[in-house]
C-alpha cells in the first residue's frame, strides 16, 4: 500500500477504495462525510527517476503529489507539477486559516470560482496554475 496526503497535508495510508485507473488524491467532503477523492490516471505520477535532481532534494518524489510546506513558509501545501518535459513547484493554502467551514458554504464557492474564471477556466485546466491542484485536491 502506498501513503497519500489528506487534504491538510496529512498522511493517509491508500485503501483500494478508488475503481482501477483512478487514484486517491486526498480526501473530500461530499454529504457531510469525508470520501476518499480518486482522480484519473492520467500520468500525474512520474516515477522518481524521471524527476530532475533539485526538486528530488526539495522533497519531491511523485509528480502530482501534495506533500506538506516546509515549516515556516506562508503556504500549507506544495505540489510537484509537469506540463510536456518541464516541471514546476506550486504552492497553495495559507498556514494559519483553520476556519475551513467557508469551503462548504456554495455560495462562497461560486463566488471563488467565478472570480478565477470558472471551473472550465484555463487557468483551471493548466497544471502550472494552483488553481488546476485546488480543483483536482478538491479544496475549493
Amino acid at each position: 500500500m502506498k501513503n497519500v496526503l489528506d487534504f491538510e497535508g496529512f498522511l493517509l495510508e491508500k485503501k483500494d477504495s478508488c475503481w482501477d485507473g483512478y487514484t486517491q488524491v486526498g480526501t473530500k467532503k461530499k454529504g457531510g462525510k469525508k470520501v476518499p477523492n480518486c482522480v484519473p490516471d492520467n500520468g500525474i505520477n512520474e516515477t522518481e527517476s524521471d524527476i530532475p535532481q533539485r526538486y528530488k532534494e526539495q522533497g519531491f518524489t511523485e509528480v502530482g503529489v501534495k506533500k506538506r510546506a516546509p515549516k515556516g513558509a506562508k503556504h500549507k501545501w506544495e505540489v510537484l507539477a509537469k506540463k510536456g518535459d518541464k516541471f514546476k513547484v506550486i504552492k497553495g493554502g495559507t498556514r494559519g486559516m483553520e476556519d475551513f467551514s467557508q469551503h462548504e458554504d456554495s455560495k462562497r464557492k461560486k463566488a471563488f470560482w467565478d472570480r478565477m474564471g470558472g471551473k472550465d477556466s484555463a487557468k483551471a485546466k493548466d497544471p502550472f496554475s494552483a488553481l488546476y491542484w485546488h480543483k483536482k485536491f478538491g479544496t475549493w
